[in-house]
């Protein structure tokens, strides 16, 4: 009786939070298009806050900032149109398996890590870049004439490291002949290759450096501050590199990197049971002046010096993105191209 009164209530609960979200979907066109003005101002700021403050940055990043994006918020953004004033079955199924992810995913966040059951309900919805931002940010970075082309540019492969569920892998896809993954985390293994948003996922950087593998790019979307050693990794990554060919025109690799501002590490390196942990091997002195950051810009210039350039890596490109993540407050993050530095300061 208890257990049939429990499953009861939880369909109930389901069913008002399904019906809910449907008629929030399910408004007019009309009553969408009155708030149309107001809307394009607080998007108008939105976009002002996001730049960065140019003047403030230490003057050799000035010329490395990318400041507008003309690409979508996101590729998968949905417009409204008289066709969603209406109910339709798939609709409903699809708003319902939403609700029942939701309402399951802090029972099984008691059991695994919360990225885990995220992996495994399917219920994490990421978003930091889209393909045309990628490209943009590539091309900007680049110094072989592409610049004004964003559009023409591809590369062979990308290694992406810390991965998750693959919500950002799958925009490497249409731009990259090969993409590799690397996720500590088995449950987002498994739906990565569930997916195929990735050509071969591993569980480390082993494998790659007993074979001496390289790549095109090297992409580290917002893992510096969630790992054991961000230094360590970054030195890792930066040996994954493609080496410029001496007699060949082969472009030297790229590292792409993302960090979310205000600094907030800790390190979920221990597998999908084991909890969040704080980082042990990361220098007090890069930490606490990572935490002192009093803006955006100063942020920026810390990471830039105390863990790229004190590293071996020059910086190509940096631009400022929203980072959002279904269930949780939207952050800033600073999104950076590297390149590899030469003994002399050039690029390798």
């Amino acid at each position: 009786m208890l257990t049939r009164a429990a499953l009861r209530y939880v369909a109930k609960e389901l069913e008002k939070d399904a019906a809910k979200k449907m008629n929030m979907s399910s408004c007019s066109v009309k009553d969408l298009s009155s708030n149309t003005a107001s809307g394009g101002r607080r998007k108008k700021m939105a976009r002002r806050k996001r730049n960065i403050r140019i003047e403030a940055l230490p003057e050799r990043y000035r010329s490395k900032v990318l400041q507008r994006w003309n690409a979508p918020t996101s590729s998968r953004d949905t417009s409204y149109s008289s066709s969603s004033t209406s109910i339709t079955p798939d609709a409903w199924v699809r708003t319902m398996s939403s609700s029942i992810r939701s309402f399951f995913l802090p029972i099984v966040s008691q059991i695994v890590t919360h990225n885990a059951a995220a992996a495994l309900l399917g219920d994490k919805r990421v978003h930091l870049l889209t393909t045309e931002q990628v490209r943009r940010l590539m091309t900007f970075a680049s110094s072989d004439g592409e610049a004004s082309h964003p559009q023409r540019w591809r590369a062979g492969s990308i290694l992406d490291i810390g991965a998750g569920s693959g919500d950002v892998t799958r925009e490497f896809r249409s731009i990259f002949d090969e993409v590799v993954a690397v996720e500590v985390s088995a449950a987002c293994r498994w739906r990565l290759a569930r997916d195929g948003f990735a050509d071969r996922v591993e569980s480390s950087l082993d494998v790659f450096e007993k074979h001496h593998r390289t790549f095109d790019v090297v992409a580290m979307l917002n893992v510096l501050d969630r790992c054991d050693d961000p230094k360590n990794l970054l030195l890792r990554a930066k040996r994954r590199l493609l080496m410029r060919g001496h007699d060949t025109n082969a472009r030297g690799g790229k590292m792409l990197v993302a960090v979310a501002y205000p600094w907030n590490p800790f390190s979920i390196e221990g597998g999908d049971v084991a909890r969040a942990r704080p980082q042990s091997h990361t220098s007090d002195d890069v930490t606490s002046t990572l935490r002192r950051a009093s803006s955006f810009e100063s942020f920026v210039a810390a990471i830039c010096e105390h863990l790229f350039e004190e590293n071996g890596l020059g910086v190509d490109a940096i631009s400022r993105v929203p980072y959002t993540c279904k269930g949780a407050r939207p952050l800033d993050c600073a999104i950076f191209v590297l390149r590899k530095k030469t003994a002399g300061g050039g690029e390798t």
